[in-house]
């Protein structure tokens, strides 16, 4: 069965989120990091991966705190990389990408020293 429109959107944004992870978080600006949570935050809401959803809330209100904590961030990314991975669905589209997400949110946890004790 061909992809709906929805489909390769979703698919074709969820490319453009790997691609940002894989030019580094730091790369990115604020206001667009912060778009992109709430972006995601509202899809996995409305698609039932609340583990997800929470894991980009915790993100959010760790990246709107005053003073920086690399370390809370970067452990915040580690969580949410967990929890897209458990959320992939196994040899779909989909799950290539999502692995792909949370390898990159990996990536950037362990690069912001978030690496769980």
């Amino acid at each position: 069965m061909p992809d709906t429109p929805t489909q390769d959107t979703d698919l074709h944004e969820l490319d453009a989120t790997a691609a940002a992870l894989d030019a580094g978080v730091t790369s990115m600006y604020p206001k667009t990091a912060m778009a992109s949570i709430d972006h995601w935050e509202a899809r996995c809401r409305t698609a039932g991966a609340t583990v997800v959803a929470d894991g980009l809330v915790t993100l959010r209100t760790t990246l709107s705190q005053d003073r920086l904590d690399g370390r809370a961030i970067g452990r915040a990314l580690l969580d949410l990389a967990e929890a897209t991975e458990a959320a992939a669905p196994d040899d779909t589209p989909l799950g290539s990408r999502l692995a792909r997400i949370a390898t990159g949110l990996r990536r950037a946890g362990t690069s912001l020293g978030g690496a769980k004790a």
